[in-house]
């Protein structure tokens, strides 16, 4: 071949290339959903999702935060703690639980909840006060960090509500565990 039939050939083969990714690229495109604010809410904060469709995270107003599920044609508000008045969900998993995190009457606190019912508090570590919960698996167990005077401590929060300090990597003195699977991983 002759340089230019080569180039020629090279061209064709480029725009072959460009438009097998486009057509790709639009195969797989994703769909925008205005998922509303809850009525003091001035923006939502979507933290987590599930593959039911349903996202949980926050609404933020002026006077605070408050947790929500959306999903399934609806958004329901999530409660706060006794004596709290702020909630935030971060993790919701395929059965409809979600875990976050509330303020109580003194410190901030892990929680589980379902889109029907009430926090449930995740109780921190045996002398800590604060206690925050990233993730939950579809077994139900959440993970997050436990605070205190001794630091902060990566935790699992099992089904059973028992909570199970997971340690610190060598050379440093906090942790917090971020993410779960269902294989009992955690990161």
């Amino acid at each position: 071949m002759h340089g230019s039939a080569r180039s020629i050939c090279v061209l064709w083969l480029c725009l072959l290339a460009i438009l097998a990714i486009t057509t790709t690229a639009q195969a797989a495109g994703y769909t925008v959903v205005d998922l509303g604010t809850l009525e003091e809410g001035n923006s939502i904060l979507v933290r987590g999702l599930n593959n039911n469709g349903e996202a949980a995270g926050a609404s933020v107003s002026g006077r605070g935060h408050r947790g929500f599920i959306v999903g399934r044609g609806r958004i329901d508000r999530l409660g706060t703690l006794p004596q709290g008045d702020h909630s935030v969900a971060r993790s919701i998993n395929d059965a409809g639980e979600v875990v976050g995190s509330a303020n109580g009457l003194t410190s901030i606190r892990a929680f589980r909840a379902t889109r029907n019912g009430a926090l449930q508090e995740l109780a921190p570590l045996a002398g800590d006060n604060a206690s925050e919960a990233f993730a939950i698996n579809t077994r139900g167990d959440a993970v997050g960090f436990s605070s205190g005077p001794a630091g902060v401590s990566a935790v699992v929060w099992r089904r059973d509500g028992t909570v199970q300090k997971l340690g610190v990597l060598p050379g440093w003195r906090a942790s917090r565990a971020l993410g779960n699977n269902d294989g009992g991983d955690v990161v």
